[in-house]
């Protein structure tokens, strides 16, 4: 696609959308692109249909406004923009092209037949419900024109995961070239419109929110401005004020309403404030002043007013739906109902948000995650990536980039747990892919040096699903010993890229940083898997030695070149604990999520077989932490209250180093009871027939970095009962699950009966685990390997 001489210039960019008028959605996003690639070296253009040029002229002085004939339809306008600006490329190439939407949706999807690369920033298209008639005809149009050209997008970045799931991939027809980049949301500290309002609208609007709240008005803002109809769901934001007020006399509601006429009930209109159309530096005052956050809309790509608000670490509550679980600052705000959202705003009024949200530092972890710095360092790696690749693009097709993949544990361990798991499904993924040679070595901790697999570490690494060695077996098959480095100097020859040293295990015996440095020393990139924060932050749960331990284990991560967490909480908290310390992290560091898929099985989309046993299945290693204490003391608990019922305890897992006591009194419990049944470790075949005979499963873990029984649990078909804190309250916000707190025996006894006897209950559940969205291993492969391809 790009050929070397083009690299003697600087790279060309031409950012396009329909309209750019700074203050608004995607045309916001884009101006912020645009001025950090200028910064970057890049040479920027744009087209549009219309604009304002004061704008775009302080960023560059190429700007095309590109007229549509009068009466043009929807379709017919992309087909336009298409041809003009294929007849302009003939004469003035660009390198890329970054598109908004339509009317640049096949130009992108074209951009290729002009030697470009076309990239599409997905905000999604809005829902149709409650939708005018009369608008139905046009958005259905742009669905069938994303269906019809995003195939063809060479890359497209989808601003949350819920947009790549829902309309991306769908639309697209996979995952190929679609990475989520999450939107920044401190825009408003950084622009030009940052200062104190200084015009007389704003401040007399102002002065009279603040006397407002001088006599004791409690300020409630709705986020987004007000639309009567469709998925926004504004005006639902009447009844939210009224139920809090029957708790909270004081609340009053402000309400951005624009230029529009704003009508309140008559029993709401002292209590309500309807703002005009603000500036940045207006409404960030607004917010500010106010107690709280409110949106009540049903569906978001994003939801930017909700990460400005919390930007100024203010506490916004909103309904646990689309985008809503990626950019809320805790799950704790997540509301599932109007009555809840009534609760916690008058809970929030009255004693403040929960403090171990405060404790936690939430916000100021939010802040770390959602800065345009990271949102455009990403997008900027992805646009620049195929001009930055000097080679052919038919050589680099074909070329194989060489991965080395400790698995120093999983070569060894015949238990399947965690860490374990994870390395053996991702490492069996990584060697599917055609344009990665992935190389399995270990640590030798006597030399100081990695080396290849034995013989006997193959078949355990290949175990539970896990990845074959075939490089290795292969070089074993010359018959002579053939070393790690000769087998290193045999890499593709086509590839220009630097091998790759990607740590999938946790390092605690002290040599992390030593294995980053050998592979320095060969021209290695090092990228790391995090799990999770849990040996600095729950040491009650862990072993002190693993503490002890765990510290050089994060200096070496800090030495990396990447850092991938299995979940946006593991994130945060290894963030907070280097801030804390004024510590520096890699710049490349992203949440990518695990998947859910269990081994290699397929996924069972049919509840459990009628039966008279309510069998009850617990998949976790024995450890203080996953509290099977509190989960046997319910069931016995239930046993004694209902004799009645035939249920029964399944426990499958293995001994965590340094539980003996917990393994002992498990055993003892099991011995005690028959309907207890500790089956130790199983094979994944055989897990696979507990899940069988399952009627739903339980994981009474109380922190994690990711917990994927869960969703190997919803993979396998059976709804789980889990914690209602922590990442567990993120992955049952999606459905399936029943939350419940995981400390106290009563509880969890109570919902063991509800999900026993409960039918009805178990009925909802599963319909949620049926038309849940589950990624697969090699959906996580994937999203791995284009990570690892940008090292």
């Amino acid at each position: 696609m790009t050929s070397p001489s083009r690299h003697l210039n600087k790279p060309r960019v031409l950012i396009a959308n329909e309209r750019f008028i700074a203050r608004f959605g995607v045309d916001r996003i884009l101006i912020l692109l645009a001025e950090h690639l200028v910064a970057q070296g890049v040479e920027v253009s744009f087209a549009c249909i219309r604009c304002d040029r004061a704008v775009l002229e302080r960023i560059s002085p190429r700007i095309a406004e590109i007229p549509l004939p009068d009466g043009i339809d929807l379709l017919s306008a992309d087909a336009h923009v298409r041809a003009h600006l294929l007849a302009a490329w003939a004469s003035d190439p660009v390198d890329v092209i970054v598109s908004g939407g339509w009317p640049f949706f096949e130009i992108a999807a074209h951009a290729r037949s002009a030697g470009a690369h076309g990239v599409f920033i997905d905000a999604g298209a809005v829902p149709h419900d409650g939708m005018p008639p009369g608008a139905l005809p046009v958005q259905r149009a742009l669905r069938r024109l994303r269906q019809a050209t995003l195939p063809s997008i060479d890359t497209i970045l989808p601003i949350s995961r819920f947009i790549q799931e829902s309309q991306t991939e769908p639309d697209r027809g996979g995952d190929r070239g679609v990475r989520t980049v999450l939107l920044g949301s401190d825009h408003m500290a950084l622009g030009a419109d940052n200062g104190a309002p200084d015009d007389a609208a704003s401040r007399i609007l102002l002065d009279d929110l603040d006397k407002r709240i001088s006599v004791g008005a409690r300020p409630i803002l709705a986020l987004g401005r007000v639309e009567s109809t469709g998925y926004k769901n504004s005006l639902a934001a009447f009844e939210v004020l009224r139920g809090v007020r029957r708790k909270v006399p004081e609340a009053h509601l402000l309400m951005l309403a624009g230029p529009d006429r704003l009508d309140p009930p008559p029993d709401l209109r002292e209590h309500v404030t309807a703002l005009p159309t603000l500036s940045d530096a207006t409404l960030r005052a607004v917010m500010e002043r106010c107690d709280l956050g409110v949106s009540l809309s049903l569906w978001e790509g994003f939801n930017l007013p909700i990460a400005e608000m919390q930007w100024l670490e203010r506490p916004v509550l909103a309904y646990s739906l689309a985008a809503h679980p990626e950019v809320i600052a805790d799950p704790w705000f997540l509301c599932g109902s109007e009555a809840e959202m009534i609760r916690k705003a008058a809970e929030i009024l009255v004693d403040g948000f929960p403090e171990p949200i405060r404790a936690l530092d939430r916000f100021a972890q939010f802040r770390d995650q959602f800065t345009w710095a990271v949102t455009l360092s990403q997008w900027t790696r992805a646009i620049l990536a195929p001009w930055r690749e000097a080679a052919p693009a038919s050589v680099r097709e074909a070329s194989r980039r060489l991965i080395l993949v400790d698995v120093s544990n999983s070569a060894r361990d015949p238990a399947n747990s965690g860490v374990i798991r994870v390395t053996r499904r991702l490492s069996a993924a990584l060697t599917r892919r055609p344009d990665l040679d992935v190389l399995f070595i270990k640590w030798n901790g006597a030399t100081g040096t990695y080396e290849r697999l034995s013989a006997e570490n193959q078949p355990f690494l290949s175990s539970n699903a896990g990845p074959v060695d075939w490089i290795g077996m292969t070089a074993d098959a010359f018959g002579d010993p053939v070393s790690l480095e000769q087998v290193m100097r045999a890499a593709d020859p086509l590839s220009a890229s630097k091998p790759i040293l990607l740590l999938p295990e946790v390092i605690l015996d002290g040599s992390a940083a030593e294995r980053v440095q050998w592979g320095r020393a060969r021209g290695c990139r090092a990228a790391f898997l995090l799990y999770d924060m849990l040996p600095m932050y729950e040491t009650g749960y862990v072993d002190a030695a693993v503490t002890r331990a765990f510290p050089p284990y994060l200096a070496a991560l800090r030495e990396s070149d990447a850092i991938y967490a299995i979940s946006g909480f593991s994130l945060s908290e290894c963030e907070r604990w280097h801030r804390d310390r004024g510590e520096t992290l890699p710049e490349r560091r992203e949440v990518i999520w695990l998947p859910a898929q269990f081994s290699d099985h397929p996924r069972v989309l049919q509840p459990a077989a009628t039966s008279e046993q309510v069998n009850i299945l617990c998949v976790s290693t024995i450890e203080p932490r996953k509290n099977h204490r509190v989960l046997i003391k319910a069931f016995q608990a239930l046993r004694r209250r209902r004799p009645d019922l035939p249920v029964n305890l399944h426990l499958v897992g293995n001994l965590y180093v340094g539980a003996e006591k917990l393994a002992l009194w498990v055993r003892l419990a099991a011995e005690a009871d028959d309907r207890i049944v500790w089956h130790g470790i199983l094979s994944d075949a055989a897990i696979a027939e507990q899940y069988a005979r399952t009627t739903f499963t339980v994981y009474p873990s109380l922190v994690e970095g990711f917990g994927l029984p869960i969703m190997e649990s919803l993979w396998m078909g059976r709804p789980c009962l889990c914690h209602e804190g922590g990442v567990m309250a993120e992955l049952a916000a999606d459905g399936g699950c029943l939350p419940v707190n995981m400390t106290s025996v009563a509880e969890v006894s109570a919902a063991l009966e509800q999900m026993a006897v409960n039918g009805a209950l178990r009925e909802v559940l599963n319909r949620q685990v049926f038309t849940r969205r589950i990624d697969t291993w090699q959906t996580y492969g994937n999203a791995i390997s284009a990570r690892l391809k940008e090292l």
